[in-house]
């Protein structure tokens, strides 16, 4: 299946946010929302959630195009198809992060090695790149948490 416009994934989060908690969602929130989402496609399904490239912003990973169409243009939800195959993923990085203040998903996004890979290998660059192969390895460690949790309940 083809990977999402970024676009739409943040009209998803910002949309859900504002339904759930009545207001609207920080830009940071957003912006690491997003980056979770992403990695926990790689989690998942071993490959991206949608389209995008993330930077590492002082305050976490950040996505330029998101960033310049904050708030109000975004433009459409994700398809139908898309949702079908991916919402119980929306829903494991919903659930587990929007409900955090800003400030700890900035610290939850610094123990992320694809951010602290990005910021040391570009040192006094102010948004190096975010590889994805540090993403998939964000990916990998998460998985393997998940799954060594998993045996230890059995």
């Amino acid at each position: 299946m083809a990977a999402e416009n970024i676009l739409s994934l943040a009209a998803y989060f910002s949309r859900r946010y504002s339904d759930t908690y009545g207001e609207p969602i920080e830009k940071i929130k957003l912006q690491i929302l997003l980056y979770f989402a992403q990695r926990e496609g790689y989690v998942v399904n071993g490959e991206p959630l949608f389209d995008g490239k993330f930077y590492a912003g002082e305050f976490g990973p950040v996505n330029f195009d998101v960033d310049s169409a904050f708030p109000d243009k975004f433009g459409q939800l994700p398809s139908d198809l898309f949702m079908y195959a991916n919402k119980p993923i929306l829903d494991v990085v919903f659930k587990n992060y929007a409900c955090k203040k800003s400030l700890s998903l900035y610290r939850l996004s610094h123990g992320e090695i694809s951010w602290n890979q990005a910021r040391s290998e570009n040192e006094g660059e102010d948004f190096p790149l975010m590889k994805t192969e540090d993403i998939k390895l964000d990916a990998l460690r998460i998985r393997r948490r998940r799954e060594l949790l998993y045996s230890q309940s059995l």
